[in-house]
């Protein structure tokens, strides 16, 4: 090139854009497509979706129970909703309204009172990206309703059964009237049950276990997201792409069962005389076969733990794909939770019977 043509300020401008475009182009280029796919996620093709998912999950999403306008920190749970208070909960994919009782869950007060069944588990049993009238636990078949939900976001088994065990000492005519417990389980449980081991779940223990572990940030805890997936789609999310599964029983989650199970120890007596139905639901459903194959060879474990107890484990994979979860959000959609309550009307209309009597 010409030293004339050095001189021509518009093409020396041109030259340089276009070295820094090269230059940048690696860095640039995926977050700009990354950005697209957040924006449009239902014309994103699979790996451009699974490279929006990664700041849409870390970065860009709020989780309700950071929200003081809707959860209160709780001495023994860690947190709990706010009672009687409500609060919108927007993401990308949805808008919704979160309305809590006195005890503190997304459910009216006169469900408190003399359910027939009781749904317990994390965000995606408590409905989140859905109202509250979409959810399953509201789709349930009469035989099943009334039905209260007690669950809460990012709880895992043994902070369920607490809040279980709370809601029984305060509504003991109330408890008594539900012959039916439906567990909705998730991939991140494991973290909890694990450090909870065959104790009743206590705050200061699992904040304890928090802190000391490398990948997670005590100060996230309560305020912005689950500790799960910081390590999961972090580390993780370019086997996504890679990958049709990334099987949790080896990164980073193993043994469900045990941990799980242990979670029963000390709630032989709470759950004797009812039907314990069980079944996962998690992260876009990518694991929902994989754990449950993992919490079914645990079963009869739990079964001998729980002697006066029907526990029933559920194959919900069966029925519901990553059709039955958002884009770019892994809960369930509205159109979900009414496959997953059709799925479970079917099979507990063939499954439950009465409860085997207490002695």
């Amino acid at each position: 090139m010409t030293p004339k043509a050095w001189s021509n300020p518009v093409r020396l401008v041109a030259i340089n854009l276009a070295v820094l475009a090269l230059l940048l182009s690696p860095l640039l280029g995926p977050w700009l497509l990354a950005h697209w796919a957040l924006r449009h996620p239902r014309l994103a093709w699979g790996p451009l979706l699974e490279l929006a998912r990664w700041p849409y999950l870390n970065i860009y999403r709020q989780a309700i129970q950071g929200r003081k306008d809707c959860f209160q920190r709780d001495q023994t749970l860690t947190y709990i909703g706010q009672p009687k208070a409500s609060c919108r909960f927007d993401n990308l994919e949805f808008r919704t309204t979160h309305q809590f009782n006195s005890l503190g869950v997304r459910d009216s007060e006169a469900a408190l009172r003399q359910p027939r069944s009781i749904v317990i588990g994390d965000s995606h049993a408590m409905g989140w990206g859905v109202e509250a009238e979409e959810r399953y636990s509201r789709l349930l078949s009469p035989k099943l309703q009334p039905s209260l939900n007690l669950s809460i976001s990012s709880y895992g088994t043994a902070r369920e059964l607490r809040l279980l065990e709370r809601y029984a000492g305060l509504y003991p005519q109330g408890y008594a009237s539900a012959r039916t417990i439906l567990l909705q389980y998730g991939v991140n449980d494991w973290g909890e049950n694990s450090s909870t081991g065959k104790q009743r779940f206590q705050s200061s223990s699992y904040l304890s276990y928090a802190a000391n572990t490398p990948y997670v940030k005590p100060e996230l805890l309560l305020d912005v997201s689950n500790w799960g997936h910081l390590r999961l789609f972090t580390e993780h999310w370019l086997q996504g792409i890679l990958k049709a599964e990334v099987n949790p029983l080896d990164v980073p989650f193993p043994k469900h069962g045990e941990a799980f199970v242990a979670s029963f120890m000390t709630y032989k007596q709470l759950l004797a005389g009812k039907s314990l139905v069980v079944f996962v639901s998690s992260d876009y459903g990518i694991w929902n076969a994989s754990v449950y194959r993992d919490l079914e060879h645990s079963l009869g474990s739990l079964r001998r733990q729980l002697p006066h107890t029907r526990v029933l484990l559920l194959n919900l994979s069966q029925a519901c794909d990553s059709s039955c979860y958002f884009q770019l959000d892994d809960h369930l959609t509205a159109a979900g939770h009414r496959r997953v309550a059709q799925w479970l009307n079917q099979s507990l209309t063939a499954l439950i019977k009465p409860a085997p009597a207490t002695h």
